[in-house]
C-alpha cells in the first residue's frame, strides 16, 4: 500500500510537471506584454507617450509593423481612435491621453498582409517583469 501510495505521488507529479508547456517573457523594454492570436505585443510608456512593440513568440519571428491604430476606451463610453506613428526601435506610439484615464485601449498593428490586433486594460503600472503563459 505504501509503495504504491508514492508510485501515484510521483506519478501525478511528474504528469503536472509534463503538462507545463508555459514559458515566460522579458519586457524588453519594461512594459507589458499581451498575447495577440499567436504574437505578443509589448506595451510600454515613455514620457507622455505611449509605444507598442512587437514581441517575439514561439515560432514567430520578430516582424516589422507596417501601420497601426489605438483606440481608447473611457468610462463613460467615449471612445478615442488614434493612428501610432513610427518612434524609435521599430515601436509605434501616440500621446498618452491626459485626463480622464483611459479604462481599454485596443491597439491594431498591421504587419505586411497581417492585421494584429490586442486589447489591454489600463495598468495601474506600467512595469512587468516576466509573465509565463503557455503556447
Amino acid at each position: 500500500m505504501k509503495a504504491t501510495f508514492i508510485f501515484l505521488f510521483f506519478l501525478i507529479c511528474f504528469n503536472a510537471r509534463g503538462q507545463d508547456t508555459g514559458h515566460s517573457h522579458e519586457a524588453p523594454q519594461k512594459g507589458i506584454i499581451q498575447e495577440a492570436g499567436s504574437y505578443h505585443i509589448e506595451m510600454f510608456k515613455e514620457g507622455g507617450e505611449l509605444f507598442f512593440k512587437l514581441v517575439e513568440a514561439a515560432n514567430n519571428p520578430l516582424l516589422k509593423i507596417d501601420s497601426g491604430e489605438i483606440e481608447f476606451e473611457f468610462g463613460d463610453n467615449k471612445k478615442i481612435k488614434l493612428p501610432l506613428t513610427e518612434g524609435h526601435g521599430g515601436a509605434f506610439g501616440t500621446e498618452y491621453p491626459k485626463e480622464p484615464e483611459f479604462s481599454y485601449c485596443t491597439v491594431t498593428l498591421k504587419v505586411g498582409s497581417n492585421v494584429i490586433t490586442t486589447r489591454y486594460k489600463r495598468p495601474k503600472r506600467f512595469v512587468q517583469k516576466k509573465r509565463a503563459h503557455g503556447h
